[in-house]
């Protein structure tokens, strides 16, 4: 099958770049041909990449032809019998661009873009109202929906009144190699409790508010012991802590060494600091087999996860501190979660949820 994939990857990238990257390695490992559309250029690991601006308008007309016409008929020689499209700027360029042949579309929501905006920028009513049309347009228009958990397809389905037979599902994971038992050591007693969130500063506003409900936690678990340490993963110049006991890390050189080294990872996200799709950051948690603690909202996604079994779900922030503590304090209570963990530590990975997305691909091509 030849795929053609148009994203917002780019060389190195993060975030965005991830979801599309790693299916797209794994489906040409499957036996498809891909081309992708994107940020990035050239020919790597059997896959061409074209460079494309879906969010550019170029205003000269005679600009547009001259670049309109060599990359139509790349993409009508390498005649794709699917058109897979990431997030929702590419999927508004290739509904109403005339560059791509009519195939059957499918359009991966990572998130639903009307849903986020809702809730960060409500008093925008215009702006909200036009985004919640877009994305309308693109639903109605594809031919089927792949979505990154399963609360983004209940939002589209409710949201746009979509039919459960146009709605799939296919999560998120992590190109981190599952943990080895040479690696599955305990850290010792002595030294301080340390507690890891990967919270890049990069104008994501999720990651922003997590960062406060952060320093709201930490400065309640300071009240009750200093023997335990905020470790904070991630780029971007972020505020003054308002405790001692919250660490810039910064972005660092070996993020599985980092995660490792932590004895619980959080994900402290409030409920305002939505996100429609999955965390990607919580499947690398897991795979390194750690004990998440993690809000209600911290959880879109990891269906495979139960509270007090795998994972730690904290209500509130007082609770939140509470289950740090408590954690902190019980040695068997941590490992027992985290032998939970480890029976799960290899659900998140790209060839798998590659199959999946090649399952979607099969149904749908075997219908009119």
């Amino acid at each position: 099958m030849n795929i053609c994939i148009i994203s917002n990857y780019k060389k190195n990238g993060y975030g965005e770049s991830t979801r599309p990257y790693y299916l797209s390695i794994n489906l040409k490992e499957q036996g498809h041909r891909i081309l992708h559309l994107c940020e990035h250029e050239g020919a790597e690991d059997g896959i061409e990449y074209i460079k494309v601006q879906t969010s550019h308008w170029e205003p000269s007309r005679f600009k547009r032809l001259l670049n309109y016409v060599p990359l139509s008929l790349r993409v009508r020689a390498f005649a794709p019998d699917i058109i897979y499209v990431h997030q929702f700027n590419n999927a508004r360029w290739a509904l109403s661009t005339k560059l791509l042949p009519k195939r059957k579309m499918v359009f991966d929501a990572h998130t639903s873009f009307y849903f986020e905006h809702l809730i960060f920028e409500p008093e925008d009513k215009a702006k909200v109202e036009r985004i919640k049309q877009i994305e309308n347009d693109i639903c109605t228009g594809v031919d089927a929906i792949i979505c990154a958990s399963e609360e983004t397809r209940q939002i589209l389905k409710q949201t746009y009144h979509l039919s459960d037979d146009k709605l799939f599902v296919v999560g998120n994971a992590t190109n981190m190699a599952p943990v080895t038992e040479a690696e599955n050591v305990p850290r010792p007693e002595h030294v301080p409790f340390i507690c890891l969130a990967t919270l890049p500063f990069d104008g994501f506003a999720s990651n922003e508010l997590a960062l406060n409900y952060l320093f709201e936690i930490a400065e309640l678990v300071q009240a009750q012991t200093d023997r335990i340490k905020f470790v904070v993963l991630g780029g971007g110049t972020k505020p003054s802590p308002p405790t001692s006991n919250i660490i810039y890390a910064g972005y660092v050189p070996d993020l599985r060494k980092e995660i490792l080294a932590a004895d619980i990872c959080l994900m402290p996200f409030p409920d305002n600091a939505v996100c429609g799709g999955a965390r990607n950051k919580f499947c690398d948690f897991v795979a390194l087999g750690k004990v998440v603690v993690s809000s209600p909202e911290g959880m879109r996604g990891m269906q495979v996860l139960e509270d007090g079994k795998n994972c730690v779900v904290a209500a509130n922030k007082f609770d939140y501190a509470e289950c740090i503590i408590r954690l902190s304090q019980s040695k068997e209570k941590l490992q027992q979660l985290a032998s939970g963990v480890l029976k799960v530590k290899d659900y998140f990975n790209w060839k798998d949820r590659a199959a999946e997305v090649n399952d979607v691909f099969k149904k749908i091509t075997s219908t009119r």
